[in-house]
């Protein structure tokens, strides 16, 4: 059965006077249901939750908006034609992304005192507020109203926001969100030594990161350790240089501990070692979805790349620009990545996974 918000009564509006145009009535008949259990409501409206926290959540916790809904009021019989829901939830001191939204539907209609209110809402959403959090901290869910008019009597659209800020609360994200890496590469090569790089937006409970190589990225050594930040909601940045790599290609790994003991794994980079080149060869990420970096030997010339699949037939044939390489057209898999110089001299032959 559907869920309705209860009907909001008129006593309040009935107090009011006739309004010169259309418009949202307040922000206590703007509403919400925030679901922190599956199944249990809790209707909010939005100068109550305005500026409040709403918990901590894990990553495993429920946290659903259900419905939303606005009172307005109309100065003739055809000024408001609809509404909107605009949300957006993002992590605190971080730029937020484009707002959602969702249409309301018209639910019922009242006059009092010469001006005519109605009720717009949508009882029948179902949207995750945790599914993009993916770092402990704190988060924002922020909101306003928003309704077409037929523009008459007043400007098209019409809106009920904060003072022009919007409406809004915050989650606490707890520790069993992972830590939020937003950086990991091979930054330098020195004396044919990997220099790696990796950056921290965030972090809860970081004990260390293990540094691991590999020379086939299946069976894993740990080369170093290198000491987290505890709790921080800064950026941190974090150098490694492996100072005896492999002679060939170096895969490389993060595992990131906690004081308790749970962990978990970056991405894989690699880099290519030696084989009498003027300098190395890094490949950076490896797998990736979408655009390759390949760090190469000091060169005025040009560098042509090549990519094959299993079967040896060729995807891509191109000349580098910028040190990187786009995949985002070919289809998931393991190809072949053959890297030349100018004078057709192969530098590197390697595995590379797009996913």
């Amino acid at each position: 059965m559907k869920k309705i918000l209860p009907i909001l009564t008129l006593l309040a509006f009935m107090q009011m006077t006739a309004f010169a145009d259309a418009g949202y009535t307040n922000a206590t008949a703007a509403k919400i249901n925030l679901q922190t259990t599956n199944g249990v409501d809790n209707y909010l409206d939005a100068a109550g939750f305005n500026g409040s926290n709403q918990g901590t959540f894990s990553n495993t916790s429920y946290l659903h908006l259900k419905a939303a809904e606005a009172w307005v009021f109309k100065n003739n019989g055809s000024d408001v034609t609809g509404g909107n829901f605009n949300y957006r939830v993002y992590k605190q001191g971080s730029t937020p992304g484009s707002f959602n939204f969702f249409t309301f539907n018209w639910q019922e209609e009242n006059t009092s005192g010469g001006t005519t209110f109605q009720r717009w809402g949508n009882y029948g959403v179902d949207i995750n507020l945790l599914a993009t959090v993916n770092s402990p901290g704190t988060w924002v869910f922020e909101c306003y109203w928003s309704a077409p008019t037929n523009g008459v009597n007043c400007a098209n659209p019409i809106f009920l926001s904060n003072g022009g800020s919007n409406y809004s609360f915050s989650i606490t994200a707890d520790a069993s969100f992972p830590v939020e890496l937003s950086l990991f590469k091979i930054a330098s090569v020195s004396d044919e030594k990997p220099s790696l790089h990796w950056r921290t937006a965030s972090e809860l409970d970081n004990s260390h990161f293990e540094v691991e190589r590999s020379a086939d990225a299946r069976r894993w050594k740990v080369i170093g350790e290198v000491a987290g930040n505890g709790t921080s909601f800064d950026e941190n940045n974090y150098y490694f240089t492996d100072e005896k790599p492999m002679n060939g290609t170096n895969y490389y790994r993060l595992k990131q501990v906690d004081f308790d003991g749970d962990f978990e794994y970056s991405k894989v980079v690699s880099i290519v070692v030696g084989r009498g080149l003027a300098g190395s060869v890094a490949v950076s990420p490896n797998p990736a979805s979408d655009l390759v970096s390949i760090q190469l030997p000091a060169s005025d010339g040009s560098y042509q790349a090549t990519l094959f699949d299993l079967t040896g037939k060729r995807w891509l044939d191109a000349t580098l620009v910028s040190n990187s390489l786009s995949i985002t057209h070919l289809p998931k898999g393991v190809y072949l990545l053959v890297l030349r110089d100018e004078n057709g001299q192969q530098l590197l032959q390697e595995r590379l996974v797009k996913q």
